[in-house]
């Protein structure tokens, strides 16, 4: 099963759901939180978002304190973790799934290139800098907020959250106090897919209303829902909410969806047929971020775009 992610940057949301295929949603409405009524057996954690003014990246805030950047394209989270931790055998199962991630921007690990591996080794990267280190597979508790909809009614401790434990270096040009990076992406370590144990009964999707400003506090949600908003009647927003397939990339755990054609004043432009199709190696594609700030475009395609207005484009950037 899929994913299901609801995206919302306080006033459009963008969702994933597990179907077959796989939809990414979109609405427009404007909400703002309200609290809801009493307590529901609802399966739905909740964490605070916050902006950086500096960087543009947004931040969660796991076991009340700890702020991780919000990534939906890393294949697994990290954090700058103790020097004495619990760590992950190269034959475990967990390390057999961070394995099939490792990042070319690290030079390869020894212990991946023989027989004597005992330590399980990830590759975490700084989504910035494009650092990255050879680091240990740890695990970790992390405690959230349950929440009936509208506020939270009490906490969850779920065990053993499989995590990277990352050099500090690797916070570096990430905003002040930052921990780690939250992964949220269609990957199997996943901390959106770690928060969703079937002997909890919580749904595999998530929803997040991303704050445009950063005096204002955003919401993360795990779970199946409702997430009550007032708009101006107390209303659950996943119903408001249209879709469009998700692509898949074999070759990467990012959320792709099609993008047929560019217009620009309501003129299509032309561009090549295909241009934006996955290529057999994983290349291409239209992939969300959440650490990109802005919309880039494949230099022909950027070329073509602006060529067709009057002046370029101040969303496309090579």
């Amino acid at each position: 099963m899929d994913t299901l992610v609801h995206l919302m940057r306080c006033s459009s949301w963008l969702a994933f759901l597990p179907r077959d295929p796989p939809f990414f949603a979109v609405s427009s409405l404007h909400f703002w939180v309200s609290s809801a009524g009493a307590f529901q057996p609802y399966k739905t954690l909740v964490a605070p978002i916050t902006k950086d003014t500096t960087t543009s990246l947004y931040s969660t805030s796991l076991n009340f304190r700890e702020n991780y950047i919000v990534d939906l394209g890393a294949p697994f989270s990290w954090y700058t973790c103790p020097y004495k931790r619990p760590l992950v055998t190269c034959k475990a199962p967990p390390c057999v799934s961070a394995s099939s991630y490792l990042s070319p921007l690290c030079p390869p690990s020894s212990s991946s290139t023989n027989n004597l591996c005992q330590n399980c080794i990830t590759t975490p990267v700084n989504p910035l800098t494009k650092t990255c280190a050879l680091s240990d597979v740890t695990y970790k508790n992390i405690a959230l907020y349950v929440t009936n909809g509208g506020h939270p009614t009490s906490s969850i401790n779920l065990n053993d959250i499989y995590m990277s434990c990352a050099p500090g270096y690797l916070l570096k040009s990430l905003p002040s106090g930052a921990t780690g990076l939250a992964s949220l992406s269609r990957a199997p370590l996943a901390l959106s897919t770690q928060l969703a144990p079937p002997y909890l009964g919580i749904t595999k999707r998530f929803a997040m209303c991303l704050p445009s400003v950063p005096n204002v506090k955003g919401t993360l949600f795990f779970g199946n829902g409702p997430c009550f908003f007032r708009s101006p009647a107390m209303v659950d927003v996943y119903r408001f909410l249209s879709y469009t397939p998700l692509i898949k990339n074999p070759k990467s755990s990012n959320y792709y969806i099609s993008l047929d054609s560019i217009s620009i004043a309501r003129k299509a432009v032309r561009i090549p047929r295909n241009a934006f199709s996955i290529d057999s190696v994983g290349r291409g594609g239209t992939v969300l971020s959440t650490v990109i700030p802005y919309t880039i475009l494949r230099s022909d395609i950027y070329d073509v775009s602006s060529r067709s207005s009057r002046k370029p484009p101040r969303a496309f950037l090579k």
